[in-house]
């Protein structure tokens, strides 16, 4: 195998076993930097985070390549370069092959895979050869949007992981729940119900798994009525999602909401008997996260801003030793009508360490036990903030919120 390729550094995250791997890739054309994170959890998985291309065309707002436009030109790795960094990174990341271990090759660094669908085949197919005549244990993962204008390109995969029998796990990039948002921050992106049924398709098909991603934006996409729509866009397709944190870019004012508020709308969601997950992305100190590959070569400040997240207000504590009703009729419409407009006061509410995401740090919060005994934290910006109210919340209202949210989603 010709040597393309050429180590230039070797990162190693403080925060976990996580690396980064940073090439330069040799072609006629000119050389290009390629990045992979490396993941080794210790649970059975060695994961190799693999680029498709050496930049993405998609111009997500919320992904750090939209940073690198007009520095890194976009173009397709081809299926020997993909083969060659597979097997190059596998060594110089000091994988070992063991029965126990499986080798997880993630198409989840630099560009969108469908953009480069021939190329990301034909190195899965080879790449599971190799492993089959070397007894290793492989399967492949890969994140995608599914964007509009390769529709076809992913139903062309779909119909060769089903025929050449590649296990291959597909990690939706949703994110949002209504569709002109979702165009407003991914403009290359496929219709919602397009995307989940192709989603769907490809689950029965192939019987590989599949699962959604959606990254939390404080006061964007992490509201109550988002939590529900999602819930109502989910139920009944066996779908889990994994929610992630975001790690800011340049320039934006938002921040990730914190772990509590998290909780909440993860408990609405499973509400609906949809599975969910939080996923707290490795080697954010080295920039191999999601979405922050190559900003070790072109960005080195790092970006102190993606490792700030809001671990929950002071709370009062209230006991729900007590059966609580199933709602509260007589204060439903009242929260019906209040509803939004205090989620938009709580987000601009006054000045305070995490003003640009609307967290501000408060002297009022709520703790909700539930009846299994895991505790919920409520965030006070959703209440608290509006003086006036306060003294009549209760714990059975703070749980019709809960209720309410369902409904909310119900109707959109």
């Amino acid at each position: 195998m010709e040597d393309i390729l050429e180590l230039q550094q070797k990162h190693f995250s403080k925060q976990d076993r996580s690396q980064n791997l940073i090439y330069t890739l040799h072609r006629r054309s000119g050389d290009v930097t390629v990045e992979v994170g490396v993941i080794d959890k210790q649970d059975g998985k060695f994961i190799l985070c693999v680029p498709t291309q050496t930049n993405c065309a998609q111009a997500c707002k919320f992904c750090h390549s939209i940073e690198l436009a007009g520095t890194v030109a976009v173009s397709n790795l081809t299926a020997y370069e993909m083969i060659t960094i597979v097997h190059r990174s596998r060594g110089d990341s000091g994988f070992v092959a063991a029965p126990e271990v499986t080798l997880l090759v993630s198409f989840m660094g630099l560009g969108e895979p469908m953009a480069n669908v021939g190329n990301l085949l034909s190195a899965m197919i080879n790449l599971n050869h190799w492993a089959a005549a070397t007894q290793v244990s492989i399967r492949f993962a890969l994140s995608t949007m599914i964007p509009e204008k390769y529709i076809a390109d992913f139903t062309k995969f779909m119909n060769s992981v089903q025929a050449f029998q590649l296990p291959v796990k597909v990690h939706f990039s949703l994110h949002y729940t209504i569709d002109n948002q979702r165009l407003d921050w991914m403009p290359t992106a496929s219709g919602i119900a397009i995307a989940l049924s192709l989603l769907g398709e490809y689950k029965r098909r192939t019987t590989n798994p599949a699962e959604i991603h959606y990254t939390l934006i404080g006061g964007v996409n992490d509201t109550l009525g988002d939590a529900g729509r999602l819930g109502v866009l989910l139920k009944g397709l066996d779908i889990p999602v994994k929610f992630l944190h975001y790690n800011p870019v340049a320039g934006d004012p938002h921040l990730a909401p914190g772990r509590d508020w998290t909780q909440l709308l993860r408990m609405v969601v499973e509400s609906y008997g949809v599975t969910t997950e939080w996923y707290d992305s490795p080697g954010a100190d080295i920039a191999v996260s999601c979405g922050m590959f190559l900003n070790a070569s072109y960005l080195p400040t790092k970006k102190e801003t993606a490792l700030r997240s809001e671990e929950g207000l002071p709370l009062y504590q209230i006991s729900l030793s007590d059966p609580v009703p199933a709602s509260v009729p007589t204060q439903q419409e009242e929260f019906l009508e209040r509803l939004d407009s205090l989620e938009d006061k709580a987000r601009k509410a006054t000045p305070g360490p995490y003003t640009s995401a609307g967290w501000v740090e408060s002297e009022q919060g709520f703790e909700v036990r539930s009846s299994t005994g895991e505790r919920i934290r409520v965030a006070s910006t959703l209440l608290a903030r509006d003086a006036d109210y306060i003294a009549s919340v209760t714990p059975e209202v703070i749980l019709e919120l809960i209720a309410i949210a369902r409904r909310k989603g119900d109707t959109c």
